[in-house]
């Protein structure tokens, strides 16, 4: 029966087939050690069951099976147990794998119901009469089947190495292990601090000792290998800070530290941490850096950029109604009676005063300034202005009124690259006016108005770099007198459009 041949295979193989074909053995060429797979079985045989097997081994493995006597006879019953194992004497170098096959020749005899189907060669038959397969009797025929069962094995020269050059960052050093093969196993990492699990862990270097001894351990099914290293802690060789800081931080997070290795050790600052003054504009810091007996120092400023001193109130000459009036006569072409209100005196107060920036790139602390504040005007004008040549009309005055208002507001600083600071200046005018005339001979009546399109402001003013100044320009629409007209007690009407200016904008005009 099959349960023949199934137990025959295992005494080959000494462990039932899994679901996967490979099986894994790990040998360690330093310690001589080995993994083993272990196997065991029982068989009863029945009047026709009887076989043998033969084991063979390709590659370095060894087996052992006890009783050697791999057969069993009809009606007779055998255990066994065995293992196998890599060879270590054969076995590949550290690092590196290698397959092995063990393969069992086999020659049984059995029995099955003679119902067609099955592999093996018939070499006779029974009437089995009743039995399990035939309950009313039937016949079975007895088999011989002669064919190979084998088991794949990948045999793994374990290792492991720890590296020459350990990285350290800030006292701790990165440990790790590089193992063969790269799966499962553990490794075992010991330090002058103690001993650390894991293929990669952090350690913690002792204080003062400059050449630390580590070694690792991997192990895999109860087989290991070690390897050693020292961790070559590297001196303190520069320290530089940045020639200035514009906020409190803390050394660690700005310093420039040189070494002449690449396992960097713990390096104690003081102070640990560097703030800007209170009162002052800036201060100079000694710092100092120190590791394993090395102690350097180096200096920053720390600038407090909000400390402005020597603030002083600046007068701007805003004389923007000058301006209006002087566009207002330019745009009539004449010159005319005009009264002003409002003040050229701004109300409000723009400061500057100086600071300390801290430029690294641009020469380290170097002048700034502030400008804060705001300063607003109104003003007003009326112009009365004789206008000739309109038709229908023996005599015509036009009275012209604008008003005008502005601020400049600033809260700004010099940068250390970018020295132009510019106040907001807004502005905004409003132009309006009326007619006085007398009509002509043989005009009786009329309905004449003085349509003006409208004034705009524009301007600007910037602080630094210096000469501090601004610029405002004016721009009226066109001016003209429309309306109609009434002749000849009324029984003719006449139009008027008679364009009084075209249009006018003002230079700029600086302030």
């Amino acid at each position: 029966m099959k349960k023949l041949i199934l137990l025959f295979t295992l005494l080959v193989l000494l462990f039932p087939r899994q679901s996967f074909t490979q099986y894994f053995l790990y040998v360690s060429k330093q310690t001589g050690e080995f993994s083993k797979h272990n196997g065991n079985g029982t068989k009863t045989t029945d009047d026709y069951e009887s076989g043998t097997v033969t084991i063979n081994a390709e590659g370095p493995l060894k087996w052992s099976v006890n009783p050697a006597d791999l057969s069993i006879g009809p009606n007779e019953t055998k255990t066994w147990t065995g293992w196998v194992a890599p060879d270590p004497a054969k076995a590949p170098a550290p690092g590196s794998s290698v397959q092995a096959t063990l393969k069992g020749n086999y020659n049984v005899t059995f029995s099955r119901p003679s119902v067609g189907g099955g592999d093996g060669n018939v070499v006779g038959g029974y009437d089995c009469g009743k039995c399990p397969a035939h309950p009313d009797g039937g016949h079975h025929d007895i088999i011989n089947k002669i064919g190979t069962e084998q088991r794949d094995f990948t045999i793994y020269s374990i290792k492991v190495d720890v590296s020459d050059d350990i990285q350290c960052i800030n006292g701790v050093a990165e440990l790790t292990a590089d193992i063969f093969p790269g799966h499962d196993g553990e490794v075992l990492w010991t330090t002058p601090s103690g001993q650390l699990n894991g293929q990669t862990v952090n350690y913690v270097l002792p204080p003062a000792l400059m050449n630390i001894p580590v070694s690792a351990k991997f192990t895999i099914e109860g087989v290991s290998y070690q390897d050693a290293g020292t961790i070559k802690v590297a001196k303190l060789t520069g320290f530089d800070l940045p020639v200035c800081a514009n906020k409190a931080t803390a050394v660690a997070g700005i310093a420039d530290l040189s070494f002449n290795g690449n396992c960097h050790p713990l390096v104690l600052f003081n102070p640990a941490n560097v703030d800007i003054p209170a009162v002052m504009q800036f201060w100079t810091v000694n710092v100092t850096a120190a590791s394993n007996g090395v102690v350097l120092s180096d200096n920053i400023i720390m600038v407090n950029e909000d400390k402005v001193l020597n603030v002083t109130p600046l007068q701007i000459n805003f004389d923007l109604m000058g301006v209006v009036e002087g566009a207002l006569n330019a745009a009539f072409g004449n010159t005319g009676p005009c009264s002003k209100s409002g003040s050229l005196i701004p109300k409000g107060s723009i400061s500057r005063g100086t600071l300390k920036l801290c430029c690294p790139n641009d020469g380290g602390v170097i002048d700034g300034t502030k400008w804060a504040g705001n300063l607003s005007w109104e003003y007003g004008i009326k112009c009365k202005f004789p206008i000739y040549g309109c038709p229908y009309v023996a005599s015509l005055d036009a009275v012209v009124s604008a008003s005008a208002n502005a601020s400049i507001g600033v809260d700004a600083t010099t940068q250390c690259k970018e020295t132009k600071v510019c106040g907001n200046v807004s502005a905004s005018a409003n132009i309006g006016g009326g007619l006085g005339f007398t009509f002509a001979a043989g005009v009786i009546s009329g309905d004449l108005q003085l349509v003006i399109k409208g004034i705009g402001i524009d301007g600007s003013y910037c602080f630094s770099p210096p000469p501090a100044k601004g610029e405002v320009k004016l721009t009226i629409g066109a001016g003209s007198v429309v309306g109609t007209v009434e002749t000849l007690w009324g029984l003719t009407s006449h139009s008027v459009d008679y364009p009084l200016w075209s249009g006018y904008t003002s230079p700029p005009f600086e302030f």
